[in-house]
């Protein structure tokens, strides 16, 4: 089976195990791009929004589906990184089954001690317990679509970045502050996520990236 064949059928099985799950129908997005439950039916639409943008902080996550409209079996979020932006430190997932699929740009993905290439139209899956990150290697913009199994990890992408971070910034706070270092904990115990923060200054001075 040649790697083009590969991909086919790998998305025919996701479409084929989505379309059997009972999902509830979402409306289309709203100004902020964000699917909106609207009635408990068996199907929903996203309709195509303009491509998310990595903003001022190099990098930026866009919920596409819920794991709760989904009965928790699935959920997805669109990822936008800038040029040379290093994404966040080796980690490792408990419970939580990742798969990527590369929109725009090119994915390094590091995955134990091995780097992989991941260019536009490529999937690349990450089974959990395995330790893993992601950059922007290259002098183009990189947009992914992360896709997660059988966890809400979009709520903690949303709690970290659309709320945390914003917050940090705005009120100039340090992430070594108690109260920053405390809510991070909590949230990686309620994930099931281990954090390897002494592993990612290498990485960048490494590959010459953006912290």
């Amino acid at each position: 089976m040649t790697a083009h064949n590969r991909r086919d059928a790998l998305r025919q099985m996701i479409i084929g195990g989505l379309a059997l799950s009972h999902l509830p129908l979402i409306s289309n997005l709203d100004n902020n791009s964000q699917p909106t439950l609207a009635h408990d039916h068996e199907t929903f639409l996203i309709q195509p929004a303009p491509p998310l943008v990595p903003g001022p902080d190099g990098i930026d996550i866009r919920v596409l589906v819920r794991s709760a409209q989904t009965h928790g079996q699935y959920s997805c979020v669109e990822c936008a990184v800038a040029p040379r932006k290093m994404g966040p430190a080796p980690h490792v997932h408990e419970n939580l089954d990742e798969l990527c699929y590369v929109l725009e740009g090119t994915a390094s993905v590091l995955v134990g001690e091995k780097v992989y290439q991941i260019e536009a139209g490529g999937w690349h899956m990450r089974p959990r317990r395995i330790p893993h990150t992601f950059w922007n290697g290259t002098d183009k913009p990189l947009r992914f679509i992360d896709m997660y199994f059988n966890q809400d990890f979009e709520l903690y992408l949303e709690e970290v970045f659309h709320d945390i971070l914003p917050m940090v910034k705005a009120k100039k706070k340090k992430f070594s502050d108690p109260d920053i270092v405390a809510r991070f904990d909590r949230l990686q115990i309620k994930y099931g996520l281990n954090m390897f923060h002494d592993q990612r200054q290498a990485i960048i001075d490494k590959y010459n990236l953006v912290a």
